[in-house]
């Protein structure tokens, strides 16, 4: 089985609040400088599931629109939620 440890980003599971108010509300942010998934917690545990899971595709293949990418996640995370996938 080949790796794709390269594609794998960094997850921190906060948005630093030194990046200013533009990303005051976002739920989640993917910096590719860095190649890092940020992730705000909140309570609702599967809207933080399709967020990781959003800026994750984002990380993996920039080019994809803004709508796919959302309905991707969509899927993907309620797909891992069924299976009982929750964060620990």
């Amino acid at each position: 089985m080949a790796k794709y440890t390269p594609l794998i980003p960094h997850i921190v599971m906060d948005i630093p609040a030194s990046w200013g108010k533009e990303y005051s509300t976002a739920r989640g942010v993917y910096d590719p400088d860095t190649r890092t998934v940020h992730v705000r917690p909140t309570s609702d545990k599967l809207d933080e599931l399709d967020t990781f899971v959003h800026e994750a595709i984002h990380s993996v293949n920039p080019k994809i629109s803004e709508e796919e990418t959302e309905e991707l996640a969509y899927i993907i995370a309620r797909v891992l939620w069924k299976a009982k996938y929750r964060k620990i």
